[in-house]
């Protein structure tokens, strides 16, 4: 059985984790806040279009998360789709996902992510709204959205940007 959880502008579901086998119990995400139920801050919400393909992207079912070497990771992802991954070093087999359909999906990012970089490169197209920036670190060095052109920025919370030392084309071409 399924649970519906919803904060008015993001849903989630009770699920079970096919990689894993355990209950990912989405009432541990959420708090109550006014009255409503909402996600709790820490989380990276975006949404993505495999469908947005370009030269260096993955297939038009996949997306890949853009990760780098120099990166730390420890995190959970949630892919839209009914599964979830643990995300522990940047060329993990599981960073790239493969969907059953091209489409729009809603990723949740939670747990430790620090370096986040497109660099002009992989899937900057798919990467289509930021609904919440929450706890990802976009690492130190540049270029973090470049290219990514059909991104529109919707969080209300502000990126950490702690550590972070070189701004260059960290937005570039973005709209």
């Amino acid at each position: 059985m399924h649970q519906v959880y919803t904060d008015g502008m993001f849903t989630i579901l009770n699920l079970m984790a096919i990689s894993t086998g355990r209950l990912v119990n989405a009432s541990d995400r959420l708090v109550e806040h006014q009255g409503r139920l909402v996600f709790k801050a820490n989380y990276f919400i975006a949404n993505i279009d495999t469908t947005k393909t370009s030269a260096g992207s993955t297939l038009n079912n996949q997306f890949r998360i853009p990760t780098y070497s120099t990166g730390s990771y420890a995190f959970q992802i949630y892919w839209g789709d009914g599964t979830e991954d643990e995300i522990l070093s940047w060329d993990q087999a599981e960073i790239t996902h493969t969907y059953a359909e091209a489409g729009v999906y809603q990723i949740i990012i939670y747990g430790e992510f620090n370096g986040w970089r497109f660099v002009n490169t992989g899937d900057r197209l798919k990467l289509i709204t930021i609904l919440r920036w929450g706890d990802l670190e976009m690492g130190s060095l540049d270029q973090n959205f470049y290219g990514c052109t059909n991104l529109d920025i919707q969080a209300i919370d502000t990126p950490i940007l702690s550590g972070k030392s070189d701004y260059s084309f960290c937005f570039r071409g973005c709209t």
